[in-house]
């Protein structure tokens, strides 16, 4: 009888380590799904934030070609000007 014992014990056993992998497969999924919805989400945030970004260097870019347009020979100076500073910061 105790021989028997054991056994059934050892039955519950791999029953009991069944339904636990089962539960931790399910908890896992669950979890992986979450973390899949979340990162979906981010990505669309910084999809968004990256839009409004181009857009915002777009009308930044307008803006300057409506200067160069308006002003010619100003910018030539400015540009002039610039390249004269940067030159002498590099040559150093």
């Amino acid at each position: 009888m105790a021989g028997k014992s054991i056994e059934d014990d050892l039955g519950q056993l791999r029953e009991d380590l069944a339904v636990l992998a089962k539960d931790v497969k399910n908890l896992a999924s669950q979890q992986v799904s979450a973390e899949q919805a979340a990162m979906k989400e981010r990505l669309e945030a910084v999809r968004v934030k990256g839009k409004e970004a181009m857009a915002k260097a777009g009308e930044g870019i307008d803006a300057v070609e409506d200067q160069i347009v308006k002003h010619p020979f100003s910018s030539i100076l400015v540009a002039f000007g610039a390249g004269l500073i940067l030159g002498r910061l590099l040559d150093r």
